[in-house]
């Protein structure tokens, strides 16, 4: 359950994510167009924008000094799409705003988690018990790669979060295989 509210951030107590930071609001329109222009129109250089404003959220908040680690424990993470909606849609949005936080920051992105099963979306689920149930067991970390989350502090991005179920479910797996901290980062708050 996350609960505590730090400035622009919340630390989550029993849950396996240490906190969750949103850079914005998925209801502001003109962030909502984006994003689904981004999404399903595959409209690809909207990360450049987005970035830009998930980067800016990051470096002007105290989610850094938050994480209280060295910046060479710290790695970035994006949660994966499943394989066949990866290939339907041409690319992993949270992977490549990802890719933009990494570059920006000079941390480094492992892509070490993979689904299990192609599930619904999230996107149509309306209540949070169906996201819950929905993203349970979602993840699992690929093979070998257990020694790049060891001890490390995790920067889990995704583009949007409504429940946390998506998060909740992908932090639960890196926690069980070692990772210290896990801190989603988020571009909207559904």
């Amino acid at each position: 359950m996350c609960e505590k509210r730090l400035s622009s951030f919340t630390v989550c107590h029993s849950s396996p994510l240490d906190a969750i930071g949103y850079a914005t609001s998925y209801q502001v329109p003109l962030i909502r167009d984006l994003i689904h222009l981004y999404k399903y129109e595959q409209v690809k250089s909207a990360v450049i924008d987005l970035g830009r404003l998930l980067n800016s959220y990051l470096t002007t908040t105290q989610l850094l000094p938050f994480l209280n680690t060295k910046k060479n424990a710290i790695i970035i993470i994006p949660i994966p799409l499943h394989i066949l909606r990866e290939r339907t849609r041409g690319f992993n949005q949270a992977k490549l705003l990802g890719e933009y936080i990494a570059h920006a920051n000079t941390i480094p992105l492992c892509d070490v988690l993979s689904r299990t099963h192609d599930n619904p979306p999230q996107a149509k689920m309306k209540s949070k018990e169906k996201r819950i149930k929905n993203a349970e067991h979602l993840f699992a970390l690929k093979q070998k790669t257990a020694y790049l989350i060891k001890n490390k502090t995790i920067l889990l991005i995704d583009d949007v979060a409504t429940s946390c179920a998506t998060l909740t479910s992908a932090a639960e797996v890196l926690k069980h295989n070692g990772a210290k901290k896990v801190i989603g980062l988020v571009l909207a708050k559904g």
